[in-house]
């Protein structure tokens, strides 16, 4: 039988504990490093103090098997200044017709 029983509502970590595994060495151990690394109301868990970039996740899946596809960077900003170009000189126009009708 599991030394756990069904999760407990109380805010207390051991009250989910068999009173027989609360001696266990190894539950005490894992109780403390609980204790230890949880966040509370008041601050944050602790942390390494910095970010390890080394080990961040890569932010694209990738599946075996599946081609990669590299996307073109340079043509969406070329389109998206054709596109600001294009509304401004609408814009523009638009507003000599509004003169010329006065």
């Amino acid at each position: 039988r599991s030394a756990f029983r069904a999760h407990s509502t109380s805010s207390s970590s051991h009250a989910a504990l068999t009173a027989s595994s609360m001696d266990d060495p190894a539950v005490q151990q894992v109780l403390q490093y609980h204790e230890g690394c949880k966040h509370h109301l008041d601050r944050y868990a602790p942390g390494p103090g910095r970010l390890d970039w080394s080990s961040q996740p890569d932010p694209f899946r990738r599946y075996e098997g599946a081609p990669l596809l590299h996307l073109p960077r340079a043509g969406l900003r070329e389109e998206a200044a054709a596109a600001a170009g294009a509304h401004a000189g609408a814009r523009r126009k638009h507003a000599r017709q509004e003169v010329d009708d006065e």
